[in-house]
């Protein structure tokens, strides 16, 4: 076919998913770069802090393992993911742990966590008392840290008896194409409507991992989900930027202190 030989006049069929993924590893680096170089120092200074798990204080970790026992714990369902439990659907854009765990025999087993959509991406953590502005009125600091990491650090209890080998999420991305053309004034909304319910079952079109994620837990997704190798992206942390929106959401309760 014409359309699959070189051109002069640009990229032909066959170049376009590379260029496809080229693009989009350009934009996604330009977003985390604007995140950490300007949203995160910004949101310093005003006393908003989105911080690791890792480097809370014992006070607030403890406070937040507490959130964990009595608001995450009760909605987790992991899946064993074995001859007896298929691979699960994924949803688009959803945030997923996979994970390895080893029973008491020393035998590595592979299971799958859907991070909670009903739950805030960022968990807020109790207000800490900053300073005392010239008029008297007392500034307060908000910290948050992300879903996620709250729950790898406690995922554990979800496996007595078993020790957590790996714990790597991954997010996928599947096929959102509206097709509209032809299509009157009267049924747009219906058709618009009905094609974003269908994009939870679009085809595959990227998943999302960061670099720790395990050969072994690669291949699982490769023989699990109808993709191909380069449909794995390697991006840094943090995946799901979109989540940040949920301080914008919150900005007028953060704008009478800032």
């Amino acid at each position: 076919m014409a359309i699959l030989e070189s051109s002069s006049h640009g990229p032909t069929l066959q170049d376009t998913p590379a260029a496809i993924r080229k693009l989009s590893l350009e934009l996604y680096n330009q977003a985390l770069s604007c995140y950490q170089q300007k949203i995160i120092p910004q949101l310093d200074k005003s006393r908003i802090h989105i911080i690791d798990y890792a480097k809370l204080s014992k006070t607030k970790r403890k406070q937040i393992d507490a959130y964990f026992k009595k608001v995450i714990y009760p909605i987790l369902t992991p899946l064993a993911l074995d001859s007896g439990h298929p691979f699960p659907r994924i949803s688009n854009l959803r945030l997923n742990l996979a994970i390895v765990i080893q029973d008491s025999t020393g035998r590595d087993k592979f299971a799958l966590l859907k991070i909670p959509d009903t739950l805030p991406r960022l968990v807020p953590l109790k207000l800490s008392r900053g300073g005392t502005r010239k008029d008297g009125t007392i500034t307060h600091h908000h910290y948050f840290v992300w879903l996620e990491q709250v729950i790898a650090a406690n995922l554990e209890d979800l496996f007595p008896g078993m020790e957590v080998i790996e714990i790597s999420p991954f997010r996928i991305v599947r096929d959102a194409d509206v097709k509209i053309q032809g299509i009157g004034d009267k049924d747009l909304l219906d058709t618009i409507q009905q094609s974003v319910l269908k994009r939870e079952l679009g085809s595959v079109i990227q998943v999302s991992i960061y670099e720790s994620m395990s050969k072994e837990i690669r291949a699982l997704l490769l023989d699990n989900l109808p993709i191909r190798p380069n449909d794995i992206f390697v991006l840094s942390e943090p995946l799901g930027l979109a989540d940040l929106s949920q301080l914008s959401d919150s900005a007028d309760r953060f704008e009478k202190e800032i």
